[in-house]
């Protein structure tokens, strides 16, 4: 998913629901993860990959942080018609 994100194919993204989000859920849900047979390995290279993409999603807001401010700083007035 790093991958997609990376290359910005946003579209792909929705395709990983259904892999991921049974992952999200075991990582929130211990048992859970017992029931489905994922094991501590899996769950821990999950938590890293997600640490992995927060920091890399922190590091490209900052990027972007002041483009989005200069647009509201440079905004015209908008009419009240």
């Amino acid at each position: 998913m790093l991958n997609l994100l990376r290359q910005g194919n946003w579209e792909a993204i929705a395709d990983q629901q259904t892999a991921l989000l049974p992952a999200l859920e075991a990582v929130r849900n211990p048992a859970l993860a017992r029931e489905k047979a994922i094991s501590p390995v899996q769950l821990a290279s999950l938590q890293e990959k997600l640490q992995q993409a927060i920091g890399e999603c922190r590091e490209r807001q900052a990027q972007i942080a002041p483009l989005v401010e200069a647009f509201t700083k440079n905004r015209p007035p908008q009419s009240s018609s």
